[in-house]
């Protein structure tokens, strides 16, 4: 018993409670979780998809230890965060469309052309309408659907043209008629965050994996700037950051 008391304690048994929007856990979160898994085999991490909104009032009221979302929501919230993940917003054509062959364009290029998005209440469309009206255009979702894979395969279908990140679009791209232009705008730069109340009310399996993917993190940011790729290590310990809104 003082062995198994010993091993709760140092974090490597426990449950982890996390929660997330769609589109980190469609693109990033199954691996990572998975290389945690293969280090931290006895910890239990409990995932759930929320919207935006919900996910900060989670961390906030204990539900979750850790809290995965867009800057666009976590960026202002009192919670204490973490960088993640970096990525960026691109519009996506089908492939005959004629604005595929353009190396870039703003959002308001496409704001004419029938759109795509995702159901009304999500933060993606929140942001989308937002950005819309700071520029006084109205934005007009011909089609709402519940992911990101219907919405691509909308596009794929030549029902329209959306917006998604594009290590989505990336993987899509592959599989599917589909092709993604970046968008020009300062705003479709946009960071991932993990959004936490504090570091001394997290139990030592949610430090664990909190460094853990800061780790990998802090491993992709040197890989880029290095240009060469690298395996992701075990993290170590790193100081957390108050978001400003980045």
């Amino acid at each position: 018993m003082g062995t198994a008391l010993g091993r709760f304690a140092s974090g490597l048994q426990g449950t982890v409670r996390v929660v997330a929007n769609i589109s980190s856990i469609d693109q990033y979160l199954p691996e990572d979780i998975a290389a945690f898994s293969q280090t931290y085999p006895d910890v239990d991490i409990e995932l759930e998809e929320k919207r935006g909104g919900e996910i900060l009032k989670c961390v906030e009221d204990g539900t979750a230890d850790l809290g995965i979302g867009n800057d666009w929501y976590l960026g202002e919230a009192a919670a204490v965060s973490r960088p993640y993940r970096e990525d960026s917003l691109v519009a996506i054509f089908p492939r005959a469309h004629p604005m595929a062959r353009l190396r870039t364009l703003s959002f308001a290029d496409v704001l004419d052309e029938p759109l795509i998005g995702l159901h009304a209440e999500s933060a993606y469309n929140a942001k989308l309408a937002q950005q819309a009206a700071l520029i006084g255009r109205d934005i007009r979702m011909k089609i709402r659907v519940n992911s990101f894979d219907a919405l691509c395969r909308m596009v794929h279908a030549g029902l329209g043209i959306s917006f998604v990140l594009k290590q989505l679009a990336d993987m899509y791209q592959d599989i599917l008629n589909i092709v993604a232009v970046p968008l020009s705008d300062a705003w479709a730069n946009k960071r991932i965050l993990i959004a936490y109340r504090s570091e001394h009310t997290l139990s030592a399996s949610a430090r664990t994996l909190l460094e853990f993917l800061t780790r990998q993190f802090l491993t992709r940011q040197a890989e880029t700037h290095a240009g060469s790729p690298s395996e992701a290590r075990e993290p170590a310990n790193t100081a957390p950051r108050v978001p400003r809104g980045c």
